[in-house]
């Protein structure tokens, strides 16, 4: 049966990196991360980008879903809005098995990411604005604060 998983949360939070280690693990699984569909230059966010970037999103998970070779499809993403969560679970919706996981830590075990990854300052206070902007859906949450990028994986391996 195939298997849908999307991992959000905040920027710096470790979404790409667990989704990776993740794809790792599984077998027949393909990675696609959402922000690569918003790698626009000069990036805007208007009305066509957006059009242009959920057609593209649902074209690619549209064809996951006929795909008999893969089994898994690991998807990552920020979605901040209850709009783009709604998005994903409308296109994600063809596949019958799907694990909606936010990845969630203390501010500061997620500043002290940012600043060991290097990110600007005005970067770290945008993802510490969206951390308390996130609402309760329907999902899986995973405390990353103290746990290793495999501890993390582990658990989500668990619970899909």
């Amino acid at each position: 049966m195939k298997k849908f998983i999307l991992i959000y949360g905040p920027p710096g939070i470790g979404k790409t990196t667990v989704g990776r280690e993740l794809q790792e693990e599984l077998n027949n699984c393909m990675f696609l991360d959402v922000d690569n569909l918003w790698d626009i230059n000069p990036f805007e966010v208007n009305n066509d980008n957006i059009q242009m970037v959920e057609t593209n999103l649902e074209f690619m998970i549209e064809n996951y879903s006929k795909n008999d070779s893969l089994d898994y499809l690991i998807c990552v993403w920020v979605v901040q809005t209850k709009e783009s969560f709604e998005f994903m679970k409308s296109i994600s919706s063809m596949i019958d098995d799907r694990k909606l996981i936010r990845l969630t830590c203390g501010k500061e075990a997620l500043k002290d990411r940012m600043i060991s990854d290097n990110r600007p300052q005005i970067n770290i206070d945008y993802s510490m604005y969206l951390q308390d902007k996130y609402i309760p859906l329907e999902d899986i949450l995973v405390d990353t604060s103290n746990l290793t990028v495999k501890e993390i994986v582990s658990e989500i391996k668990e619970k899909i």
